[in-house]
């Protein structure tokens, strides 16, 4: 009973930490509000702007957020508890080609709101016009909803060459040197090229089989018979040394060095990136991935080394099965989205 209340806790914190990542409900319930909050005083990406869906009654506003990736907020939805609401899980990515974006989103059951469950598919831009397809979900097995598929027009800006060239004529008139926008031209094409931080689910897929190699491969975490004491820390040990090691405690590893430490990177992230600060996000990024590495294995290493020592005195070590347990289910969280993020490309 004592491992199954730690294992509850545990799985709970898990799911507090996806809090950050679930909705937000400050957004504009009007579409001036809307016009106020995203587009004022700047050119918009040839997605951008305020959008209607007829199949849900509802008004939306695609924003860019940083180049190649757009939020849809809700403005106003025929269920009105989307009003004003941003699903965080609900993303739009520029691909390679031109017109056809990736689409990130939640479905609800029509029958039963309440309801919900992550979905992707694609988006594709032609003009006013974006006609989108969705995969089937399943809320329970054998209940599971058909391919959606449905279109959105653009009623504002009517014509997004001619607003983005207005506003630049406006832009001009108070620094003539800079008059060179050309009406005829594109304004933001969607590009060619691809967009590598697309990829990142590549990075989280080699880190993960390099880390599942080496804690599989390290001599010194073979398991012994039996063991007297996990050996004792050099005083010339540096700390980031000692936890890589597993030689700090696992409640200060798992609590604050695999727990609390991610939450607040995660926290410093989200803010850079809506600060779009596209440089520092993506250093803050690639930080925050190294970091997750280097944690996840000095935790598990240090849940070793107590499961060891506990063993050798003939004790209980509920908590280092706890820590293996939720480390695994962290990292089969990753690999769910990074599956997602597959089906998505391959649509």
């Amino acid at each position: 009973m004592r491992k199954l209340i730690i294992l509850s806790i545990l799985l709970f914190i898990i799911q507090f930490n996806n809090l950050f990542a679930s909705a937000r409900y400050d957004g504009p319930t009007t579409i001036e509000q809307a016009k106020e909050k995203f587009f004022k005083n700047r050119q918009l990406d040839i997605v951008e702007g305020i959008w209607f869906k007829e199949k849900e009654n509802a008004y939306v506003a695609i924003v860019k957020v940083r180049s190649g990736f757009y939020n849809q907020w809700t403005i106003t939805h025929k269920l009105s508890k989307y009003n004003g609401t941003l699903d965080i899980n609900e993303n739009i990515v520029k691909t390679a080609t031109t017109g056809v974006y990736i689409y990130h989103s939640t479905v609800y059951n029509i029958r039963n709101p309440s309801e919900e469950k992550e979905s992707n598919g694609k988006m594709i831009l032609t003009g006013n016009l974006i006609e989108y397809y969705i995969n089937s979900v399943c809320f329970t097995p054998g209940r599971c909803t058909q391919k959606i598929e449905g279109s959105q027009s653009r009623i504002w800006p009517q014509n997004i060459n001619d607003y983005n060239y207005n506003f630049q004529l406006r832009t001009d008139s108070t620094n003539p040197k800079k008059n060179n926008f050309k009406k005829e031209e594109t304004i933001y094409p969607v590009s060619g090229e691809t967009d590598y931080k697309s990829f990142w689910w590549v990075i989280v897929l080699l880190a993960g089989v390099v880390f599942f190699i080496y804690t599989q491969t390290k001599k010194n975490f073979k398991k012994k018979t039996k063991i007297t004491k996990v050996k004792a820390i050099k005083k010339g040990d540096g700390f980031i040394r000692k936890f890589f090691e597993g030689k700090v405690s696992l409640g200060f590893s798992y609590w604050v060095m695999f727990t609390i430490v991610p939450s607040i990177l995660g926290i410093a992230f989200y803010i850079v990136d809506k600060s779009k600060a596209d440089t520092l996000a993506g250093l803050l990024g690639w930080f925050i991935l190294f970091y997750i590495i280097y944690a996840t294995i000095g935790t598990w290493r240090s849940a070793t080394n107590y499961k060891l020592e506990k063993e050798s005195k003939n004790e209980g070590a509920g908590w280092a099965i706890a820590a293996y347990v939720t480390i695994v289910l962290s990292t089969l969280s990753y690999i769910g989205r990074m599956i997602k993020n597959i089906n998505s490309l391959y649509f």
